[in-house]
């Protein structure tokens, strides 16, 4: 469900600080209830938000 709500983010160019949000939010709420996210998509996460911070 996450992934879809980043994608359709995505298709939106004005939409660079709520992807940043969201995936703030992906990460902070798995660390909080020891949510085994794939790994993989974790470091997507994390390397999509250098990308945005540039």
């Amino acid at each position: 469900m996450l992934k879809k709500e980043i994608k359709i983010l995505e298709k939106s160019p004005n939409n660079k600080n709520k992807i940043m949000d969201v995936i703030v939010l992906a990460l902070q709420l798995a660390n909080r209830f020891n949510i085994d996210l794939d790994k993989e998509w974790v470091e997507q996460l994390k390397r999509k938000q250098k990308y945005l911070r540039k």
